[in-house]
């Protein structure tokens, strides 16, 4: 998490010169940049597993009985978070459908191969 945080960090807009974005790593500090994700870390903050316009993938078919499951690739396009009394449950939207992050793995895979994988793995059970 902390890399990914990281990561997210360097590719913030800093400031626009000459009509051009300038991101943060054009000034990367690696100890600077560190300091501040363990900071960050070491309160509540949430580090989304996808970003806006990732792309994931779905078994299609794969909450029906159907013999026509294959890897669907869908894009991320939102990351919202719904409140219930105290609980707070972040998720993205991808395909007009809204998957809370505990689906990743589950239901939806961050790489196709992971998708392939568990189709095959629940085929033979």
């Amino acid at each position: 998490m902390r890399d990914r945080l990281i990561e997210s960090m360097k590719k913030t807009v800093v400031g626009v010169e000459n009509g051009h974005k300038v991101l943060a790593e054009t000034i990367w500090l690696p100890r600077v940049f560190e300091a501040m994700a363990d900071k960050l870390l070491e309160g509540t903050v949430v580090v989304p597993p996808v970003e806006v316009g990732q792309k994931v993938w779905y078994i299609r078919g794969g909450y029906y009985d159907s013999p026509q499951k294959e890897p669907r690739e869908i894009t991320v396009t939102e990351i919202n978070k719904k409140k219930s009394g105290k609980t707070v449950e972040w998720a993205f939207v991808a395909n007009r459908t809204r998957y809370k992050f505990s689906s990743i793995g589950k239901s939806v895979f961050l790489s196709r191969e992971d998708c392939v994988a568990a189709l095959a793995e629940r085929s033979e059970g």
